[in-house]
């Protein structure tokens, strides 16, 4: 009984030192990798992830959630079908200081009849630094988060 209890002690001592080496080694922690590996789903629904590498994917018509804070220079255009999008508490900033002469200083712009649902399960998302643009007229001032053209933007 007690060479049972000492070989589990052992194997378990091995186990966490295997652990704590892979960690240093990759810098990554077993729990941050079962975290990146984890599905996102709503309403039985498995949405794809889109990080700053990706992100112009959401152009495209489906589903998908943020892994981690986007930083863009220039709008995303969704200009048919529905994109679905779960803020899942980070930020979509975008990063110019100057009006555009166009829909080009706003995080979304949506036209022909295309559609943005935006969720954020969360509660901590946001959409920052949106400029707007405008036609040389003060009071055109348009759109600094979300241009719509003849579209639909719901937020839930």
């Amino acid at each position: 009984m007690k060479k049972m209890r000492k070989m589990k002690e052992r194997i378990l001592s091995f186990v966490l030192t295997f652990a704590m080496l892979v960690s240093l080694l990759t810098g990554v922690s077993p729990m941050e990798v079962k975290a990146a590996s984890a599905t996102h789903t709503h309403d039985g629904i498995t949405f794809q992830a889109i990080n700053s590498s990706n992100y112009s994917n959401l152009s495209t018509a489906g589903y998908y959630y943020l892994e981690g804070d986007i930083k863009i220079s220039s709008p995303i255009k969704i200009t048919s079908g529905a994109v679905r999008l779960c803020l899942n508490g980070y930020t979509i900033s975008f990063n110019s200081t100057s009006l555009g002469s166009t829909s080009s200083g706003c995080l979304f712009h949506i036209s022909n009849s295309a559609v943005l649902e935006m969720y954020d399960c969360d509660g901590n998302g946001k959409l920052t630094g949106g400029r707007g643009f405008y036609d040389g007229s003060a009071k055109n001032r348009k759109a600094g988060g979300v241009y719509i053209e003849n579209a639909t933007f719901n937020m839930y």
